[in-house]
């Protein structure tokens, strides 16, 4: 839970400038603070009615009670809450101040952090056989049909009906199993598989760790995309949807590119409804095909496509305002495959003649490259000499 523990011993002399030396101090933890962020800082000593809190606000004080005559001048101030509850000892020797007693009362957060229930969806043998023997029976014309009222298709209904009925296929084949994890509990490895060794070995060294989500509380993701839409709320300027010119043409997708991408899917970052992309690719590709070519005639993507899960991933630990927390938007897996049909015809078009130094819909090129570019431009800038960056 805490890579670090630092113990920090202070004294401020009555004689000193106060607001100097909380300065100085400030800037110490803080330099440690961003090198150590999961760390534990215990500050104590004597402060000389000095208030910490005015330049580190997120410490907690921990002494209650006076420990020189009537002042409280020795404090002790803890990054996390609820830590050393403190109570007064005599004196020591000929000292003018008493000491005083940190009792443990944090509790970690492996005993804190209650046992999860989870719901898995497993396919047994030949589910995925069933599944294709479905799709290919499957009359795909009837949903269609079913949404066209003359000659307009309803493509929220039609996309929403055909979504629905391959989630009630694959709901008939699979498996539903509740398994319980523990705060504690280490991976399973085997032979098998040389990827989940490195991945268990990653959980046990805790290395390259991965933020826990937060509760799954819908009041937790409604306040927290309320609070990252705030500047958005306030803009009532209606949208109005821009008309194409006449000379333009809609990008048409074909049969064939839908079945590539879809054969793409990688198993290996993709479970339950992804996975059923690629093994049936052959029998949902003309399906897929038709709902995108008419949300790209109509310039209108479908309610289900474009509907995200919000997942609040920590920034800081403990969470103490919505600000700690990055909404983490998950968008599902069948627009992100559109997306990617898009992205392709959008490369297509790129010009030859584009900046070499731009990144963004440039294939082989990611942010690693922006960087290492940067720094390459920057430590050449430094062999001249007296030159600064």
């Amino acid at each position: 839970e805490f890579t670090t523990i630092f113990i920090v011993g202070v004294y401020i002399p009555p004689s000193t400038n106060a607001k100097e030396a909380l300065c100085e101090l400030y800037g110490a933890i803080s330099m440690l603070q961003n090198a150590h962020p999961d760390g534990l800082f215990i500050i104590a000593g004597d402060f000389n009615q000095a208030n910490l809190k005015s330049v580190l606000p997120k410490f907690h004080q921990y002494v209650d009670f006076a420990t020189r005559g009537v002042n409280a001048l020795d404090l002790v101030y803890i990054n996390i809450p609820g830590a050393y509850p403190a109570e007064p000892r005599p004196h020591l020797g000929y000292s003018d101040h008493i000491s005083g007693m940190l009792i443990p009362a944090y509790r970690p957060l492996i005993r804190r952090s209650k046992p999860v229930l989870k719901q898995l969806k497993t396919c047994p043998a030949g589910a995925t056989s069933a599944l294709q023997d479905c799709f290919e029976c499957t009359d795909w014309d009837m949903f269609r049909e079913a949404a066209t009222n003359g000659e307009t298709t309803d493509l929220e209904e039609y996309t929403s009906s055909v979504t629905s009925y391959i989630g009630k296929c694959i709901d008939d084949v699979t498996v539903s199993v509740y398994i319980t994890t523990r705060p504690n509990q280490k991976p399973w490895m085997t032979a098998k598989s040389s990827g989940d060794m490195w991945q268990g070995i990653q959980s046990i060294t805790n290395c390259r760790t991965v933020s826990t989500a937060c509760d799954s509380d819908a009041s937790l993701r409604h306040a927290l995309n309320s609070f990252d839409t705030r500047f958005e709320a306030r803009n009532d300027v209606t949208a109005r949807k821009t008309i194409p010119p006449p000379e333009d043409q809609v990008l048409c997708l074909t049969t064939a590119n839908v079945r590539k991408t879809l054969h793409r899917v990688n198993p290996r970052k993709t479970a339950g409804p992804g996975l059923v992309l690629r093994e049936c690719a052959e029998q949902l590709a003309d399906v897929f095909t038709d709902i995108f070519s008419i949300s790209l005639s109509s310039a209108v993507i479908p309610t289900c496509l474009k509907t995200t899960t919000i997942i609040p991933v920590p920034k800081n630990s403990p969470v103490s305002c919505l600000n700690d927390c990055r909404p983490v938007a998950l968008t599902p897996i069948i627009m992100k495959y559109f997306e990617r049909l898009i992205m392709m015809h959008i490369k297509n078009l790129l010009p030859p003649s584009l900046d070499s130094m731009q990144f963004v819909y440039r294939p082989n090129r990611s942010t690693d490259d922006a960087i290492n570019i940067t720094l390459h431009l920057a430590l050449t800038h430094f062999d001249n000499k007296d030159t600064y960056v």
